[in-house]
């Protein structure tokens, strides 16, 4: 891990749980790595399953395109438009600075995974559609997963007040909370599909 945290240890135990502590921190590496590969881990080990399950199942050519799968096909998009933002940024300033530019480090392996995974959540979503699944668990999980790790750097950047010496990054992570949980809020209930009318699909 040391290749990959190069701004400091991945864990720090006095950092967390210091006598001296008035709230637990994390390092920027856990943040970083760790709390990325979670929810992404769970999707790309589920999804095999996920699609063999799909897969199985015949289309559904009479199904609709709904407002809460363009809505979450939109939401998807955008946080992959974020994680590349991200990326463009962290290259930036790795260029600047004298570390070496690499993708093994945390600041562009995390949006990195994330964007990758997200890729990944949008193909389950049109494969779900096409396949006429109403709710998929899998994506529930992943985004309620994300949703709960993304409190910790959530309170360490208010806490540290990180916006007033990175407001574009902080923004872009707070938009990204709140389109994860409206991801979590489209994700609770089923997608009642409208059928469409076969002559006009025709």
């Amino acid at each position: 891990m040391d290749t990959i945290c190069r701004d400091g240890p991945l864990w720090n135990t006095s950092l967390t749980w210091g006598p001296n502590n008035t709230w637990p921190q994390f390092t920027e590496c856990f943040q970083n790595t760790l709390l990325v590969w979670i929810p992404s881990t769970w999707l790309w080990v589920a999804s095999p399953f996920y699609f063999i399950h799909l897969i199985s199942k015949e289309n559904s050519s009479t199904k609709c395109f709904t407002w809460k799968y363009i809505t979450k096909q939109i939401i998807a998009l955008i946080l992959l438009i974020i994680c590349i933002v991200e990326i463009l940024i962290e290259d930036s300033n790795l260029n600047t600075s004298s570390e070496e530019n690499s993708l093994v480090h945390e600041a562009l392996l995390g949006p990195l995974i994330e964007g990758l995974t997200l890729v990944l959540t949008f193909v389950c979503t049109e494969l779900a559609r096409r396949k006429g699944v109403i709710s998929t668990g899998v994506l529930f999980l992943y985004w309620t997963i994300t949703t709960l790790i993304q409190i910790i750097p959530f309170y360490s950047k208010m806490m540290l007040q990180e916006y007033h010496e990175y407001p574009i990054k902080v923004t872009l992570f707070f938009v990204s909370c709140c389109l994860t949980f409206g991801q979590v809020f489209l994700h609770s209930f089923a997608d009642h599909q409208l059928l469409c009318d076969k002559e006009i699909l025709k």
